[in-house]
């Protein structure tokens, strides 16, 4: 993602990244480096059009424990964690399935309308509609999604 190759420059017409796929770098520059790749390997009049979990949600409706069980009798704990400096959102899950525990760990950067905006401008990219579902439902403060297409001048 960091790294796309160079023969891929000014290929594409459109890139996605939808789910969440953006912000598992801590860092801010190595996210960056996703941005500005983009930018290299879409066309002029190129968009781009990423989603991410709305970050102001995350933390309004903020669980730090709670645990389910599934239709199919699967127990299920999720131990979260938010990090409000460096806006770092952290999942930990466990379930139990056939009488075996598994688990898996996840970290992500959380980002704000704003936050993505000055990215998206720093990279080349001007943000042209901003979602707050799939249904392209105006973003508001209570969106569970932030979807921004945006557009390689």
């Amino acid at each position: 993602m960091r790294d796309i190759p160079a023969e891929w420059a000014g290929r594409f017409d459109a890139v996605i990244s939808i789910f969440t796929a953006f912000g598992y770098f801590e860092d801010d520059a190595e996210n960056q480096k996703v941005m500005d790749g983009v930018v290299r390997v879409l066309r002029p009049g190129g968009q781009f059009l990423i989603d991410v979990s709305h970050r102001d949600r995350v933390v309004s409706g903020f669980i730090a424990r709670d645990w389910s069980e599934l239709p199919d009798g699967t127990l299920t704990w999720t131990q979260r964690e938010f990090d409000p400096i460096s806006s770092i959102s952290g999942e930990d899950l466990a379930w139990l399935a056939g009488g075996e525990i598994r688990r898996r760990s996840f970290r992500v950067h959380l980002y704000t309308a704003t936050d993505l905006t000055r990215m998206l401008r720093a990279a080349g990219l001007q943000p042209v509609a901003y979602y707050g579902d799939w249904e392209l439902n105006p973003f508001k403060v209570e969106s569970r999604r932030l979807i921004i297409v945006a557009k390689k001048e």
